[in-house]
């Protein structure tokens, strides 16, 4: 890229969007740190594998894939009309569930 490397446009596309699954390709190792930095979740080095590729992309699409079904290692029912993100969870405190930016009062249990 002329302008930009891949670091610094993964860095711009994560602020766009969290959720982004991020391969990051390059034939400098050095560059580990920061690929998981901007939250790469994988790094895979030229001359490029094919093998690894297609293991990096496959295992992309499972994180996605799961994503879309409500992964009950991420999702928590805390109440009978209430599915949270785990990860969106800033304290719970008796009734009180603080999310980002959110506040939501319910009774919650782990069912």
């Amino acid at each position: 890229m002329p302008n930009m490397d891949g670091i610094l446009a993964a860095s711009k596309l994560r602020k766009t969007n969290k959720e982004l699954v991020i391969i990051m390709l390059t034939s400098k190792r050095e560059r580990f740190k920061d690929a998981f930095k901007v939250g790469a979740s994988r790094f895979v080095t030229k001359p490029i594998d094919k093998e690894e590729l297609y293991e990096a992309i496959e295992n992309a699409l499972k994180d996605i894939d799961s994503d879309e079904r409500l992964n009950s290692k991420k999702f928590v029912k805390v109440h009978k009309s209430y599915i949270v993100n785990m990860k969106y969870i800033k304290s719970i405190s008796g009734r009180l569930i603080v999310l980002e930016n959110i506040f939501l009062t319910s009774e919650w249990s782990y069912e």
